[in-house]
């Protein structure tokens, strides 16, 4: 295409050249107005020459950039680039030939700036996507992670809990350390979870040329991930006060157990002892 549009041109020019050498040919005489009328031809004619050059490398830089766009990735920040060098080639063209036509160049403008914004926009929509995949590609991993964690977990837990077979105490105690280890492995999760959430959400709006209606959109998430990552942590804090104080109580309980029993055993002595 570009050779046949290459063609093309120079048979243009030289049919611009040969209109206005037969022109300048059709003038006898050499007098001071004769000389004028050649010398007005031949800036005409330099004109159109230049007008014709001016047509050709802007269709030619349009199609180099339509041939580098089709050979681009979609959606990279090389293909915003050559849209956007696109719509500015376009621009240039609307307002040259605003000169002439008198066409509003503000109007102009104006349009040719909303399409930037739109382009610009659209890539940024664009890029928030790619970063919500790997983010979500990396959420699934850590999600067979933890359900791989509470298995192993859940496995120790019975294969303790068998060899107490018989020793209802230590199974007891297998059992309440097991809820212990699952419940902070589950806080952990979704603190880990939440922080991640808030990662993906401030990366996508370091992105400044995200819509007015975009940026509210993860503004919002932002907000709601902070303060579920501010709930995850008050409920471990939480959790794990209520875990000392339960584990202060039976202590207690069980100290007081044991007294209760020493006492016993002495006030059996005592009996023994006065029988006697």
């Amino acid at each position: 295409k570009i050779a046949v549009m290459a063609d093309s041109h120079e048979k243009e020019l030289a049919m611009i050249r040969l209109k206005f050498k037969k022109k300048i040919d059709e003038i006898k005489g050499n007098g001071e107005t004769e000389n004028a009328l050649r010398i007005q031809l031949a800036e005409q004619c330099q004109k159109e020459i230049a007008e014709c050059e001016l047509r050709y490398q802007t269709e030619l830089a349009k199609i180099n950039l339509e041939n580098r766009l089709a050979s681009v990735k979609e959606g990279s920040k090389e293909e915003l680039n050559l849209k956007l060098a696109q719509l500015e080639a376009t621009r240039a063209a609307e307002l040259k030939a605003a000169e002439k036509t008198g066409a509003d160049i503000n109007l102009i403008n104006a349009k040719f700036n909303k399409e930037r914004q739109e382009l610009e926009a659209d890539f940024a929509t664009k890029m928030a996507e790619q970063v919500e995949k790997r983010y979500a590609a990396e959420q699934s991993i850590q999600d067979n992670a933890y359900i791989h964690a509470v298995n192993v977990l859940k496995q120790r837990y019975a294969q303790e809990l068998a060899a107490a077979k018989g020793n209802l105490a230590q199974q007891e105690a297998i059992k309440t350390k097991f809820e212990q280890d699952q419940a902070r492995l589950s806080e952990y999760y979704a603190q880990q979870t939440a922080r991640d959430s808030i990662a993906m959400l401030e990366e996508i709006l370091k992105n400044e040329q995200l819509s007015a209606e975009d940026r509210l959109k993860y503004e919002q998430a932002l907000a709601k991930a902070k303060g579920d990552l501010e709930t995850a942590m008050a409920d471990a804090s939480i959790a794990q006060i209520e875990r000392i104080t339960e584990a202060d109580n039976k202590a207690s309980e069980k100290r007081r157990a044991n007294a209760q029993q020493w006492l016993q055993i002495a006030a059996d002595s005592l009996n023994t002892i006065n029988e006697l």
